[in-house]
């Protein structure tokens, strides 16, 4: 931008901040709660009333007023007076409230600053709209190309002065809502000030890039990316005229306080560089391209010309993977860090778990896919990160120990931005998503959800068992038949379970946080990781001691006896099997058998579900057999004896197919 436009920008600003409207109390410090606003104020180029110091951020400003302002900024108020009596608008001349500004709406319109419209009037009464004040900036920064000026006709013609302005940071941090409305002063104050920070085009070369590699993915530096240049922007007054970059990579620094290159991968961003475009160019600017769509989830069906995310959202995959249409082709696909084939996904059958996928007009352009080896909740951090325990899913919440060095790649996930991070970000409360060939782990620290557990119900969507865990209304999914996926769920903040089984099981463990506060951990998809609050246990195994007429006494695992009432007028539920439940008697058990238990909000005992016939034999007790499987089973001073083993690690007993039990 040549000085006599930047003096034209700060110009405008010194004259708005001069009209006289009505008053109204300003903070005594002369500050408002806008920090570009504030910029204006400090650097002494908006001034409110005299006497006064309001600003009127409210107000709105009409179109003959904008031509006056552009008009005295440039110098050439004398030009506009000589002009007064010339008719460009034939609504200025006869109107008596608005002829005064005839002479600076013709200069104005001569400089292609301001402009009338279709029907040839100019209409100098009427408030300036925001996206005629975009325009009025655009032009000040150096307007359209001749081929974006053919689109800037007709009911749309606003539309490629605000791509333009979006594409130049003019409403960075904007609010633009309904770009028909009337500007106020306080908008076009911030894109005034976006303009002047955006828009020194003498020294700053603009680009539109992918960016296609990090250093997770290639052997780069950790503030270093590659991008691949869709389109030239500006060019700085350095830059060869003749030269053409589309198409052309370029390795570029991108500082901490200027961008995350992780957050950036995969994504289109307004890339600012002093100069020209070059390798080794650092960053001074960089604005994600919010245009493109950039879909987060697991990818769960895929085929030769289309991919699916989270069951539902279906995209257009154009192969093969080449340069033959900008912006419709994949650039770049990465699985677990590494280059990939996207033809590898469908020919082997590959759904990652979690993937960043960047979408134009429905057309996929970046796949950044991940498969873990283990998502867990963090229980516990030792020596600065390098030590995290974990609760495992396969050992029904014992504590699994990761460890990391200082090779390991990590990265922050936080809302919808992935951010590089250390060890040290690590944190209880935390899930862990571990890559392990890749030393690389993903810390998702928004993790946490509170509020009112209501029900859990499940289903089924493509093969894949779900339970949906409510709470405060939002439905929340468990997956209950995976691996390294599954959630684990405490009662007590100390003894933990692993969330499986059947659908009655599952229903039934989680009945007790009905109505109760609870924590929920989320990974990445947003599947639960763990569930937990102080309630009341009401579900358990234990052996019967006895049984009396409409009671039955119970031995527990860690020795206490209890009795409880099994009434049959309260429908208690009697199965042999596990699938079989219906009303039954007592007499149908005895004493040595190992029962499911399961108590209503009285006490009474609501269901007991035979899980095995077993011996006592309290002789053949070792103490050393009840650290591990053992042919016995131990509850309390009792060894049951038969086919059912306890471990007591995972704190269940394991029939013959390693079906567990849990106490």
């Amino acid at each position: 931008m040549s000085k006599r436009i930047i003096s034209l920008v700060l110009a405008l600003v010194m004259v708005l901040g001069t009209f006289s409207f009505t008053f109204a109390e300003e903070p005594e410090n002369g500050l408002t709660d806008n920090e570009k606003v504030n910029w204006l104020i400090q650097e002494g180029l908006v001034e409110g009333d005299e006497g006064t110091g309001d600003l009127r951020l409210a107000d709105p400003i009409k179109r003959s007023e904008v031509a006056k302002m552009v008009v005295l900024a440039q110098g050439k108020g004398e030009l506009a007076k000589s002009l007064e009596t010339i008719e460009r608008f034939p609504d200025v001349l006869t109107s008596p409230a608005d002829k005064w500004a005839n002479g600076y709406i013709n200069v104005a319109a001569a400089d292609g600053i301001v402009t009338g419209y279709e029907d040839g009037t100019f209409r100098p009464g009427n408030n300036i709209t925001k996206a005629e004040a975009i325009a009025m900036m655009v032009r000040v920064a150096g307007g359209l190309s001749p081929e974006e000026q053919k689109l800037a006709v007709g009911k749309n013609w606003a539309a490629p002065y605000l791509i333009k302005a979006h594409e130049l940071g003019i409403l960075e941090g904007v609010e633009l809502g309904n770009a028909n409305e009337a500007a106020t002063r306080e908008f076009v104050f911030e894109i005034v000030y976006n303009t002047i920070h955006t828009a020194d085009s003498g020294r700053y070369s603009i680009v539109k890039a992918i960016v296609l590699e990090n250093y997770r993915v290639e052997n780069l530096d950790k503030d270093e990316v590659v991008v691949e240049v869709i389109s030239e922007i500006q060019k700085s007054k350095f830059a060869d005229e003749s030269r053409r970059i589309e198409g052309a990579q370029y390795s570029l620094i991108i500082p901490e306080n200027v961008g995350d290159v992780e957050d950036l991968l995969g994504k289109v961003a307004n890339i600012t560089v002093e100069g020209e475009i070059r390798d080794g160019a650092e960053a001074v600017r960089v604005v994600v391209d919010d245009t493109y769509k950039y879909a987060v989830g697991a990818i769960t069906s895929v085929g030769k010309n289309r991919i699916v995310v989270n069951y539902s959202d279906r995209y257009t995959v154009e192969l093969p993977e080449r340069y033959d249409k900008s912006d419709e082709r994949i650039f770049r696909t990465y699985y677990n860090n590494k280059s990939f084939a996207y033809e590898d996904f469908v020919e082997e059958e590959v759904y990652p778990e979690f993937a960043r996928i960047t979408v134009k007009n429905g057309k996929v352009l970046f796949i950044d896919a991940f498969d873990f080896d283990d998502i867990a909740p963090v229980q516990e951090v030792r020596n600065d990160g390098r030590v995290v325990y974990v609760y495992n899913d396969e050992a029904d919440g014992a504590l699994k120990k990761l460890e990391f060095n200082s090779r390991t790649n990590v990265i922050i996930i936080d809302g919808t931005k992935m951010s590089v991070g250390s060890l040290e970000d690590i944190e209880a409360m935390d899930v862990v998503h571990y890559i392990a060939d890749e030393n690389t782990v993903f810390v998702r620290v928004d993790a946490e959800v509170e509020g009112v557990y209501e029900k859990a119900s499940s289903t089924t969507i493509e093969g894949v068992s779900i339970v949906n865990i409510f709470v405060d209304g939002e439905a929340y999914a468990a997956l209950t038949k995976t691996p390294y996926r599954k959630a684990v769920y405490t009662y007590n903040l100390e003894d933990f379970a692993t969330l499986e089984g059947s659908q009655s099981d599952i229903d039934e463990r989680l009945s007790a946080y009905k109505d109760e506060e609870v924590v929920l951990l989320l990974d990445m998809n947003d599947n639960v990781q763990y569930i937990a609050a102080e309630v009341k246990d009401t579900h358990f195994v234990a052996m019967i001691k006895d049984i009396l007429v409409d009671e039955v006494e119970l031995e527990l695992v860690d020795g206490e006896e209890e009795v409880y009432k099994a009434s049959l007028k309260r429908s208690t539920l009697i199965a042999y099997e596990e699938h079989s439940l219906k009303e039954g008697r007592l007499e149908a058990f005895n004493k040595g058998d190992l029962v499911r238990v399961r108590l209503d909000e009285d006490g009474y005992i609501a269901k007991l579900v035979k899980l095995a016939d077993n011996d006592i034999n309290i002789d053949a007790w070792e103490d050393e057999d009840y650290a591990g499987y053992s042919d016995r089973i131990a509850t309390g001073k009792a060894v049951l004896t038969g086919n059912l083993r306890y471990n007591k690690n995972r704190g269940a007993f394991a029939g013959e197919e390693n079906e567990f039990y849990y106490v």
